[in-house]
């Protein structure tokens, strides 16, 4: 009610002031006229409800930017140098250029330059414009400012700007590059654009920052690096997204000279060579790109010869630099560098060992003399030789150790680097945050300035004095005096998410504040002159804190979260007490308390995006869903259990926001003009409704609102709180993600809000919205980086300005609104000077910390592990410890009484033993439990059953994936590489690794024979036919002289003899008048001839040597690429043959090495026979196949092998526990390889194989098929050398298996003694020569067997290098027909070209001539 007659008496004082005297009304326009909001609603008489007059912005300079306590940390090349003394740097920071004086002041020696554009500014630049059509001179839209109230130089007065800046008048969104000029008087900036007009690139004098040019019409949205020439003639300018334009400049004639697309992707640099101005260097996302400016018959252009990796990696490159030579060195972000000549890599540069020259990205490469200087995300700065970089090396690599190198620190990440005065001195841009002084070659490093890294999540303000806090995602809290300008304290934690300072009831010196991370721990601090006390360390939530909100009445805190909790802590005397929690059912984004302590409001949902950034709601469901307000009444705390949990009970109200008329009509949001031609009143509300003013948003302020989106449904809730009036509540609303963002003053009517004042203060989206102290001033921070201010509740009055580079997460002010504090997602904070400052109520913070009494509080304990429990988490874990604990208490009291009673039962079982037998009771009865045994039994075996179930599925498992494996490795293998080893020396021969055929190919060559088979069978068609011809006409001549034959007559009279010959001449006579009658006649062709003349012609060809002019490649003999393919897969076939066919030798061979090795183990038994009767004992040659000649076995091994595998390691760990190794080099033993397991198997089985006794006959080894088909052994056999196991043959033939020898050893029982008769002896004496015989007779064949194999594997060995010299010159002609059948592809692909073309003109010749024919028709 009190607001509803504030907002009446202020609308009848704005209908007094429209109803004033016409002269006193145009007074009044004069100096307002370019303030006021064309597009307010007016009152009308029909409106029922109160209205709210016209809303004036005010003045550019009523709010002023102060101070900037951020730097960009993670943009590269955001630091300049202003001096040649490296004391002042020039940075960009939000939409302002920073110029600081890192050497006098530091912080408080600081200047800038806004490039934000207030909305009074853009409306006073168009009317300006619009007026004067943009010739004239006006105030200049960028005016440089004293960050101390200074003033500029003296002696270089500012110059008027340029006529192009009257016209440049548009929304600025950010500084996307800097660039100074190598005399140092002048700087470049580019900025970042997101309206209708391109942005600028403007240049500045240096040190007064007057305005010297502007550059228009570069890019689209911004740009992304800008770079003078070495004489400073020319700038350089590269585009972002999504032109990516490289522009040269004459900046001084305000002049593009050339320009071009530079890339498809991000281009992060550009630079001019140092030696000629000509040549330009590019590089960014994937690739580098070397430009020259040609001169051509068209006139000038920029030509670019992209980089070629080749066989090297693609990589990004982000910095480079010239060589004396003229070749260009870059860093990878693989941590090498590539070194370019022309655009091809001449070699990659890495360090011994194949380590790269940095552990990580390189950043930033510099050229210095014959020293290459290079700096990347490790944090080290390296020096390298030039000269070595650049000697001739034949290798594509070269290895070189640096000269040397000087690490930063382990979490820096150089971003940038700048030259110093002297040589070796650099400064140097941290990406986590700071800048430091480097000295290479003294090895120092000193922290210039420190600064922070990341989005700034949480900010706030004392309300005692000028102090500042602020925690961002790099985990800085840091604490400024925003008056002095000074940094006076950072401690580093986890990532911080949200910041509130205790308010005067909690902590009257103002000197506490509490912060919220992202691992939902809760934190305390107590700031004094020296340091920062921890005061509480709390983890309430198990997921990032969003909200912290202190009660009015300074009793308890609560703290919302992204894990749908808000969670109560009790506060006092600088202690923080866990109460519990309650389940808010969403992502906590806005926490208020209500004026009495009773309640809690809370707001739910995902912020505001980011400008530009599109947002589609997972659910369409829900879209037009409104949002809502949830209101938690507390309980008495004293009254609530929370010993089990601090989950605790809650009194849940939900108030759905409802909407207004003008947001039901269905109006499209107003875009950048839109606001001009609203409705000059708002329709009058319905009967019965709550009454509501709906001011519509001023042109200013609709002149930097966003392009909407078409769905209005998509509304969310920024901040939402309490005003200490009872029952009035402020809400923030977004009408869609991109805005307008509305202020609502809800009143609670009958279970419902109830809408009394509703204002469009922006048309971007809300971000955050807040009161000052004394509630006169709302402030609100939006998404597209700006913020405004209104007076509250009147509304008649407001200012709006975009400083930041990004969405506003925090905005604060002064208890007496002095300063304004702004900070943002950029990592930048802002302070501003209000109208209402006064330096009589700043309070020098250092002074008043100096005076009030720290509490007595002790510094707490931080939590520094991720995996700490949170509050809930470890009450539940402790209740379950505590159950866990009860639980084994009452087991361990159980089993002492089950001891207890076992002693009991054995000592009456004894003394039953020494009863009498009639007095002892039967055995039945001392059974406690008749069935505990069967029970036991069955359990028992259930438990078998069920580990040979798991035991079964694991051998499955195991089975079905060794399987798997061989499916896919080994079914594709026709033949597997086995080697064949000789018996009697070194030799070996190994068949060819071999892959089966695939089915495409298969079907290749089939068809390719199917094709050859049917051009075989025209060939014999065409001279079958030409041999029948041929035999008929031969058949025909013999018919005829057949014909002409006369019977022989003996006549024995003269007369008879010359009748005869007579009619012989008479019958020559009529056989040649025959003859002359079938003459042809020379005037006509015979038919025949002329069929066969034009066959021959048209089948024989012509045959013109192959030098001559006109010689044509008949058609039988040209090549195609069909022909082509079919040679490649004919030349694949044989070789796969030749392989095939040799490898079916091998494996014959192996079999017959298999069977010889079976005939000498049966001619061993043999000879284990005759020894036995001679009592001779000896070492015999036993051969046996190695693993290489059986590979398919590898993988075979039988339960035996595998209990002696198991046994062996079991002696192998008691061995070393004996030797004292104990467990640990049992554990680290069990880390040996698959490998050595098969080979300690492989070694088990062929000791298993020695020390089995030999049997009386040699079991059979035979081979059959070829490897891939089933080729197997029939018996296992050891795997193992001969010469490892046995005596080699050298050795062996010098005993007496190979030649005559007297016995070496008799047995006991075989002596030569005198009982046996003489006759006998002599019967043992030729017995033994026999059986000595027999011996040699099988040394004799073993040898003979041996050599002939060992003869045959080494001629095998010789035609297989003989085939492997062919299957070389095989695989040449095979490239050389795969390069000829990718020409001839792309011939054919021409003569189609050319074949279509010849058709088509053909057409049209057809065309015309019945064009013509119709015509003369």
């Amino acid at each position: 009610a009190e607001l509803m007659a504030e907002a009446e008496e202020q609308a009848e004082q704005a209908g007094q002031a429209e109803q004033a005297p016409p002269e006193a009304a145009a007074a009044d326009s004069t100096t307002s006229a370019k303030k006021d909001d064309a597009a307010a609603t007016e009152p009308t008489e029909t409106s029922a409800a109160p209205v709210v007059p016209r809303a004036k912005e005010l003045a550019a300079a009523s709010i002023t930017l102060d101070h900037c306590f951020g730097f960009e940390s993670g943009r590269r090349y955001n630091l300049v140098h202003a001096d040649a003394a490296c004391n002042t740097v020039l940075y960009a920071a939000g939409c302002t250029v920073q110029v600081r004086n890192l050497v006098a002041g530091g912080d408080a020696e600081q200047r800038h330059i806004a490039f934000n554009t207030t909305t009074a500014d853009a409306a006073a630049g168009a009317a300006e414009e619009g007026t004067t059509g943009g010739a004239a001179v006006s105030t200049p839209l960028l005016s440089p400012t004293e960050g101390d109230g200074g003033t500029a130089d003296a002696q270089s007065p500012p110059r008027p700007p340029p006529p192009v800046l009257a016209k440049s008048f548009h929304a600025c969104f950010g500084v996307g590059a800097i660039a100074m000029h190598p005399s140092l008087n002048y700087f470049a900036v580019g900025e970042k654009g997101g309206g209708t007009q391109p942005p600028p690139i403007r240049i500045f004098e240096y040190p007064s920052l007057a305005p010297a040019g502007v550059l228009p019409s570069g890019a689209q949205r911004g740009y992304t690096h800008l770079c003078f020439s070495a004489s400073g003639a020319k700038l350089a300018s590269v585009a972002s997204a999504p032109d990516f334009t490289l522009t040269v400049w004459d900046w001084q004639r305000q002049a593009i000279l050339l320009r071009t697309k530079a890339f498809s992707q991000d281009v992060v640099r550009v630079a001019f060579s140092p030696s000629d101005e000509g040549s330009l260097t590019s590089s960014g996302v994937g690739h580098i790109i070397f430009w020259k400016m040609a001169r051509t018959f068209t006139g000038l252009k920029l030509q670019g010869e992209i980089g070629k990796f080749g066989q090297f990696e693609l990589s990004d490159i982000y910095g480079f630099s010239e060589l004396p030579s003229g070749n260009v060195i870059s860093g990878n972000e693989f941590g090498t560098f590539y070194v370019w000549e022309g655009r091809n890599i001449k070699c990659e540069v890495t360090r011994p060992g194949g380590r790269p020259c940095h552990d990580g990205p390189i950043e930033l490469v510099f050229v210095e003399g014959n020293v290459v200087l290079s700096g990347g995300h490790d944090g080290f700065i390296r020096r390298w030789d030039a000269d070595a970089i650049e000697s001739p090396s034949a290798e594509n690599t070269l290895v070189i150790e640096p000269l040397s190198e000087l690490r930063l620190g382990t979490s820096v990440q150089i971003k940038a680097m700048i030259k110093g005065p002297d040589a070796g001195h650099w400064l140097v841009q941290d990406g986590n945050g700071g800048l430091y002084k480097v000295s290479v070659k003294d090895q120092k490093v000193d922290l210039a300035l420190p600064l922070p890294a990341g989005p700034i999540r949480g900010m706030d303000v004392s309300h005692s004095c000028t102090l500042m806090a602020t925690v961002g995602s790099d985990g800085a809290v840091r604490v400024h005096d925003y008056a002095l300008r000074a940094l006076l304290h950072v401690s580093r934690f986890s990532a911080g998410t949200c910041l509130r300072w205790a308010p005067p009831v909690v902590d009257s010196r103002g000197l506490t504040f509490a912060t919220g991370h992202a691992d939902g721990v809760f934190r305390a601090f107590y700031c004094s002159r020296s340091h920062l006390m921890l005061l509480a360390a709390l983890k309430p939530h198990t997921m990032p804190i969003t909200q912290i909100e202190y009660s009015p009445s300074g009793k308890l805190l609560a703290t919302g979260s992204d894990d749908g909790t808000v969670f109560f802590l009790a506060v006092a005397d600088a202690e923080y007490t866990p109460l519990g929690f309650v389940q808010a059912g969403g992502i906590v984004t806005s926490l208020s308390w209500r004026p009495d302590s009773s309640r809690v409001l809370l707001c739910f949902g995902p912020a505001p995006p980011a400008a530009g950034a599109i947002v589609v709601p997972k659910d369409k469901s829900k879209v037009e869903k409104d949002p809502v307000l949830v209101e938690l009444t507390l309980q008495d705390w004293s009254e609530l259990d929370t010993t089990a949990s601090f989950e605790v009970p809650v009194t849940r109200k939900d108030y759905t926001i409802p909407r207004s008329e003008s947001q039901t009509a269905a109006t499209p949001t107003p875009g950048p003009t839109a606001a001009a031609e609203a409705p000059s009143s708002a329709a009058p509300p319905s009967a019965g409704a709550p009454s509501t003013a709906v001011k519509q948003p001023s042109a200013a302020i609709a002149a930097t609102a966003l392009p909407q989106l078409a769905d209005a449904g998509l509304r969310s809730v920024a901040s939402a709180f309490f005003l200490r009036k009872e029952g009035a509540t402020v809400t923030a609303v977004n009408e869609s993600p991109r805005g307008p963002g509305v202020v609502c003053i809800y009143a609670v009517q009958d279970d419902r809000l109830a809408l009394k004042l509703e204002i469009p203060v922006s048309g971007a989206a809300i971000t955050f919205a807040c009161l000052s102290d004394n509630e006169d001033t709302l402030l609100c921070g939006l998404a597209d980086g700006s913020f405004c201010t209104w007076d509250f509740p009147q509304f008649t009055q407001y200012w709006c300005g975009r400083y930041h580079d990004g969405p506003v997460s925090q905005i604060r002010a002064h208890k007496d609104l002095c300063y304004i504090i702004t900070s943002g997602s950029d990592g930048n904070t802002f302070s501003f000077k209000t109208p209402l400052y006064d330096p009589a109520k700043i309070i020098n913070s250092a002074k008043f910390m100096a005076e009030v009494q720290p509490p007595a509080a002790q510094q707490a304990d931080d939590i520094t592990s991720a995996t700490v429990y949170s509050l809930q988490e470890a009450k539940i874990k402790q209740k379950a410890d505590k159950m866990c604990e009860e639980a084994e208490h009452r087991k361990a009291s159980m089993r002492q009484e089950l001891v207890s009673l076992r002693e009991q039962f054995l000592k009456l079982l004894h003394e039953h033993e020494k009863l009498l037998e009639d007095q002892r009771v039967p055995s039945e009865e001392w059974r406690v439990d008749t069935d505990l045994e069967q029970r036991i039994a069955v359990e028992t075996q259930a438990k078998v059953d069920m580990v040979r179930k798991e035991l079964a599925w694991e051998s499955e498992y195991k089975e079905l994936a060794l399987q798997k494996l061989k499916d896919r490795y080994l079914t594709g293998i026709d033949t597997d590489r086995i080697v064949v080893l000789a018996f009697n020396s070194d030799c070996s021969v190994a068949t060819f690794g071999l892959a089966k055929l695939s089915a495409a190919t298969k079907k290749k060559i089939a068809v390719v024979h199917s094709l050859m088979e049917k051009e075989e069978d025209t060939k014999k068609s065409v001279p079958a036919q030409k041999a029948g011809k041929q035999a008929e006409k031969l058949a025909t001549t013999v018919r005829l002289e057949g014909g002409t034959k006369l019977g022989h007559q003996s006549t024995s009279t003269m007369q008879q003899r010359i009748e005869e010959r007579k009619r012989q001449r008479q019958q020559r006579q009529q056989a040649w008048e025959l003859f002359k009658l079938g003459e042809p006649n020379d005037a006509i062709d015979d038919p025949e001839d002329v069929e066969t003349i034009r066959s021959a012609q048209k089948n024989m060809g012509d045959y013109p040597l192959k030098m001559s002019p006109d010689y044509r490649v008949p058609d039988n003999q040209r090549i195609n690429a069909d022909k082509k393919r079919r040679q490649k897969i004919l030349l694949e076939e044989s070789i796969f043959q030749l392989k095939k066919t040799f490898n079916s030798r091998v494996l014959a061979l192996r079999d017959r090495k298999v069977a010889l090795i079976d005939k000498i183990c049966r001619w061993n038994e043999e000879v284990r026979e005759l020894n036995k009767k001679l009592g001779v004992q000896e070492t015999l040659f036993a051969p046996s196949l190695e693993q290489r000649e059986v590979p398919e076995k590898r993988l075979k091994y039988t339960p035996e092998d595998v209990t002696a595998f198991a046994k062996k390691q079991a002696q192998q760990a008691e061995a070393r526990k004996k030797k004292g190794l104990g467990d640990r080099a049992l554990m680290m033993d069990d880390g040996h390889s698959d490998e050595a397991d098969a080979n300690t198997a492989d070694k088990a089985k062929t000791e298993k194989a020695d020390s089995s006794p030999r049997k009386s006959t040699a079991p059979s080894i035979t081979m059959s098929g070829l490897p891939g088909k089933d080729s197997k052994l029939s018996a296992p056999m050891p795997v193992k050398k001969a010469t490892t196991a046995s005596p080699s043959l050298l050795s062996l033939r010098a005993s007496p298996l190979f030649m005559p020898s007297p016995v070496v050893r008799i047995r006991k029982g075989v002596t030569s003694s005198n009982t046996s008769s003489d006759l006998e002896q002599l019967e043992k004496k030729i017995l033994g020569m026999r059986y000595l015989h027999e011996k040699q007779e099988i040394s004799q064949r073993i040898q003979q067997e041996i050599g002939t194999f060992d003869e045959d594997l080494n001629t095998l060995r010789k035609a297989k290098f003989h085939l492997e010299a062919d299957l070389k010159v095989a695989d040449m002609k095979m490239l050389l027909l795969f390069q000829e059948l990718s020409l001839l592809k792309d011939f054919e692909k021409q003569d189609t070209t050319l074949n279509e073309t010849l058709k088509a003109r053909r057409n049209e010749k057809a065309k015309f001539v019945a064009q013509v024919h119709e015509r003369h028709d």
